[in-house]
């Protein structure tokens, strides 16, 4: 009589999650991603960029961005931003750009101490300009909370 009560009940949970499974795979993701395919850009050849935090509070940054060959202008811009009362916002002082007409290719990096007790991320904003136009992604990071 036990096994059969456990089997009815574990059958029981099956049928439960099996009726309410599809309302969540169908369910939108929380937050949306709008990835752009490579394959589409005129200007941009490709974007990244690169964050971490060591466990002593320094924060390593890296974005970069390539041109196409046509490309008669490569920029890139990055800025690390904290999360406080619910607002993304760039830390003062923790922003940089740079550009160049002679190079598809640029980067930018730096090094800098957070303070405790926050969520960072960095942003980075690219562009190519050339005979199509001028091409823009940003890029976000990873979200790396840092606390002692």
């Amino acid at each position: 009589m036990k096994n059969i009560k456990r089997f009815l009940s574990l059958a029981l949970c099956c049928a439960v999650f099996l009726c309410i499974s599809p309302a969540f795979a169908s369910a939108s993701p929380i937050f949306p991603v709008t990835v752009t395919p490579y394959s589409t850009w005129k200007q941009l050849s490709s974007t990244s960029n690169s964050f971490d935090i060591s466990d002593k509070g320094m924060a390593s940054m890296s974005a970069d961005t390539d041109g196409r060959s046509n490309s008669t202008e490569v920029t890139v811009a990055m800025y690390l931003e904290r999360l406080q009362n619910g607002k993304w916002s760039t830390v003062s002082g923790m922003s940089w750009s740079d550009s160049t007409t002679d190079d598809f290719t640029i980067v930018i990096s730096k090094s800098r101490a957070v303070v405790s007790g926050y969520y960072y991320r960095l942003r980075s904003e690219h562009s190519a300009t050339g005979p199509s136009g001028t091409e823009t992604d940003t890029v976000y990071s990873v979200t790396i909370y840092y606390g002692k």
